[in-house]
């Protein structure tokens, strides 16, 4: 058996990624999927919410499951929205359905609630940004 120090993003695209997601999707409303990027594997839900997965590579997070979540771009720059940024780690030899449960608990939720006000704020934000603009226009650089 491999040991949790010894795992490679490989293997959190083939195995763990893959099992979390079934079993995220067996607990949630939506179904999730998964992908691989540059910086890591993808879990993404049918709603959009979206959960970044790699294996940590320095200090205590050698070798763990490292479970961040990705900021919306259409609430981008939002103060106060720690839940669209949080991460967790876990030991990636724990069940997949346990892993599951506690990104659920403490990552998912979290961030379906913050969502919809940090879209709203940004919606706002990019109102008055463009509402300042028609009124005093930058001026062209000389």
């Amino acid at each position: 058996m491999t040991s949790a120090a010894q795992l490679s993003d490989n293997d959190v695209t083939g195995d763990i990624a893959s099992a979390v997601a079934a079993a995220l999707t067996a607990i949630d409303e939506d179904s999730w999927t998964v992908s691989t990027q540059q910086r890591g594997v993808l879990l993404t839900a049918a709603d959009d919410a979206v959960l970044r997965m790699s294996i940590g590579r320095h200090g205590t997070e050698t070798g763990r499951l490292i479970v961040a979540c990705e900021p919306p771009s259409d609430a981008r720059d939002v103060p106060g929205t720690e839940a669209l940024r949080a991460r967790a780690t876990a030991d990636p030899a724990r069940p997949a359905a346990r892993i599951a449960a506690d990104l659920h608990r403490r990552l998912v939720e979290p961030y379906r609630a913050a969502r919809p006000a940090a879209r709203e704020w940004r919606r706002a934000a990019d109102a008055r940004t463009a509402a300042e603009e028609s009124i005093w226009p930058r001026s062209a650089p000389t």
